[in-house]
């Protein structure tokens, strides 16, 4: 469809004020994320070619908002995705900008990845809540990413479960994704452990 010599209008989404509804000679046209796209709009109202000018604005937004949110921290590239779908930027827009994100280094899942395990192991996270947590990132774990799991736990057995009785630190350690031949080989290389503690 070509736009040009119509008449482009908006108001507030009836449902979420967030949003603006975009209309051309009073149809449906687009649905934007308002403090994006407001100030914008009047000169969009102007161009010569509405849908070409709506794409180089929608492709310079979408590069503003997504380094503003790797600004803020860094991101996974599902999660910089699933962040802009969430300002209804199209996916042509999403994919490209994702894309030219990974070039320039802004989006690394490795390095994220290697961060975000470093985090949970260091917050006393075993491999299967980390497993879990990176999976919904949308990346897989590295095996050589993982330390060894023993002195996480016997960390964690002397720091926070010392007076728990050892099916009650089993358990506690099950939970936090640890296996349990694993955690067995912690509390038996533990000798400050009070096993029989109740």
């Amino acid at each position: 469809m070509k736009l040009t010599e119509s008449v482009l209008s908006w108001e507030a989404h009836p449902e979420d004020p967030k949003f603006l509804i975009l209309t051309v000679d009073g149809v449906f046209w687009k649905e934007v994320y308002k403090t994006l796209f407001q100030r914008h709009l009047p000169n969009l109202r102007r161009a010569l070619n509405l849908e070409e000018s709506f794409i180089l604005l929608e492709y310079k937004l979408c590069k503003v908002e997504a380094f503003r949110l790797l600004a803020v921290k860094g991101r996974f590239r599902k999660e910089l995705k699933e962040k802009l779908f969430l300002k209804k930027f199209s996916e042509e827009a999403v994919f490209a900008i994702v894309q030219e994100c990974q070039r320039l280094g802004a989006v690394n899942d490795e390095e994220e990845g290697a961060l975000l395990v470093r985090r949970l192991q260091k917050k006393g996270y075993g491999k299967a809540f980390i497993v879990a947590k990176m999976r919904s990132k949308g990346v897989s774990l590295s095996a050589d990413l993982m330390e060894s799991q023993v002195p996480i736990i016997r960390q964690l057995l002397e720091k926070k479960y010392r007076n728990h009785t050892r099916e009650k630190a089993i358990t506690a350690l099950c939970r936090r994704g640890f296996d349990y031949a694993t955690i067995i080989d912690a509390l038996n290389s533990t000798d400050f452990y009070k096993k029989e503690k109740g």
